[in-house]
């Protein structure tokens, strides 16, 4: 992606280019470099346990972006105002939160997980300025969007695999070339007898139940989409033992050990994450 290259995906999967040149302009982005580093309280899916969570300390990011809208007439201009404003209503609409992406000056290309600043207002802009002709106009509007997660994280996965070995423990290097902790996202698959995961952190998850030879199990541990689902649909979520952790990929190259309950556990493990940074890398 070009330097500067800013897109908006809301809740819906539409695509909105930010700074296209022609009807919209970066002109300031607030917020994408900075650390959070004071201690703040974050809502937390209902769905996701304190017990999981310990050890984490979410933070909450706030980006500002002042955005130049044009248009060639005033209808083109107040259609390019309202298109603005339709787009990030989707994800108030749905309660959700969309997919910014931000290529910084130095080629970097990754994204962050945000949602309209409710109730203080999705966007405002009250500076309109025309040509002398009245012909075209531009306004100045500025976003305020929050990050519930403040990291942000690569738009390139990353992946390993290796299989268990009965009861004896399993290295999978994992590599997170970020500063912030990743995210894992597994799939197990049979035979599995209560396999165990631990990180680098010393964070362990273990499933009470059997994942039979032929059968597999999805694990996702990024707490805002959190889930365990086998292959056939059913919710494994509560097949976790209850002093589970979330696992994450510590930054730098470490290890993910993987350890089965039975002599005769040879299922596969396929892995997968995405960098994580605590600002834009640039």
């Amino acid at each position: 992606m070009p330097q500067n290259a800013l897109t908006h995906t809301n809740s819906d999967s539409t695509a909105l280019d930010l700074n296209d040149g022609t009807t919209y302009r970066l002109i300031e982005a607030r917020g994408l470099y900075i650390v959070p580093i004071e201690h703040v309280m974050v809502p937390i899916p209902r769905k996701v346990p304190f017990a999981l969570l310990r050890g984490v300390n979410p933070q909450v990011r706030s980006v500002e972006l002042d955005i130049l809208v044009y248009g060639a007439t005033l209808g083109a201009l107040m259609g390019a105002v309202s298109d603005l404003y339709a787009h990030f209503y989707a994800d108030v609409f749905n309660d959700d939160r969309g997919t910014l992406t931000y290529t910084g000056w130095n080629g970097n290309t990754v994204a962050i997980k945000v949602a309209p600043h409710v109730p203080s207002g999705v966007a405002d802009g009250t500076e309109w300025c025309w040509s002398s002709s009245q012909s075209e106009g531009a306004t100045r509007v500025t976003l305020r969007l929050v990050a519930p997660d403040f990291t942000w994280y690569s738009t390139s996965e990353s992946s390993n695999s290796g299989s268990l070995s009965g009861t004896s423990p399993v290295n999978i290097s994992c590599t997170n070339n970020g500063d912030a902790p990743a995210y894992l996202r597994v799939r197990v698959n049979g035979q599995a007898t209560s396999v165990t995961i631990t990180d680098a952190y010393s964070k362990t998850f273990q499933f009470e139940a059997t994942i039979s030879a032929g059968q597999y199990v999805d694990c996702d541990f990024d707490p805002s989409a959190l889930s365990f689902t086998r292959d056939n649909g059913d919710d494994w979520y509560n097949n976790r033992s209850s002093d589970s952790a979330l696992i994450r990929v510590k930054p730098g190259t470490n290890n993910i050990t993987f350890t089965g309950g039975a002599g005769g556990d040879n299922g596969t493990l396929s892995l997968t994450w995405d960098d994580r940074y605590s600002r834009h890398p640039g």
